[in-house]
């Protein structure tokens, strides 16, 4: 048993490793890329992430370990094209290979609490800015575990490096206390307010300092 335990540690290590060395290459090349004004815009920077992706599929230049990750990230970058934010997706993936999320932007920890609410079967829906307004506050949803944004809203109130220039808010039902735990970890500064209806919370973000 404890044979076992090893086996399954370094597993996750090298894992860990090999995750940490697929990322790090691939932020160092758009890095390196940047510097020869090869990336000069989000369009190229999606494009050359793309290609380095093919290539390093192609080549297969790393471990097996990692191909789910690789395939996932081509697949992300086919299906939303710019909107997939590979850069971004990338950074995410070396922080949890290699450090502490909580030092990173807020808008980079922002994404990570989506995904692992998304990894633990939450629902999130991105509503254009008319039906945010028109999303009643007496509509019921479903049993489940929900998270709704206004997208237009959500784009403007982040910058470039990743601070909070705008402050917005969403709309959060089921395990409201799950949520809550997973924002209050990543440092975000979000203020939580239950609707009168008892039925769902705001968690309303506010600006950075």
């Amino acid at each position: 048993m404890v044979s076992d335990l090893g086996k399954i540690s370094a597993s996750r290590h090298n894992y860990q490793d090999e995750l940490e060395t697929f990322t790090w290459s691939a932020l160092v090349a758009v890095g390196i890329a940047i510097q020869d004004q090869k990336v000069y815009s989000k369009i190229s920077e999606h494009l050359f992430i793309m290609n380095w992706l093919a290539i390093a599929k192609k080549r297969k230049i790393f471990s097996k370990t990692i191909a789910n990750e690789l395939q996932w990230l081509i697949e992300e970058g086919k299906r939303k094209s710019i909107n997939a934010q590979l850069k971004f997706k990338i950074e995410y993936l070396y922080a949890t290979s290699s450090g502490d999320v909580t030092m990173q932007s807020y808008y980079f920890k922002f994404t990570h609490v989506i995904e692992n609410l998304r990894n633990n079967g939450w629902e999130s829906f991105l509503l254009t800015p008319g039906k945010w307004r028109d999303l009643s506050e007496d509509v019921k949803v479903r049993k489940g575990n929900f998270i709704f944004m206004d997208d237009t809203r959500l784009q403007e109130c982040f910058g470039t490096q990743g601070e909070i220039l705008k402050p917005f808010c969403l709309r959060v039902y089921g395990d409201v206390e799950f949520a809550k735990s997973l924002f209050i970890k990543n440092n975000l500064p979000v203020e939580f307010v239950k609707h009168t209806s008892n039925e769902f919370y705001y968690f309303y973000f506010n600006l950075d300092g």
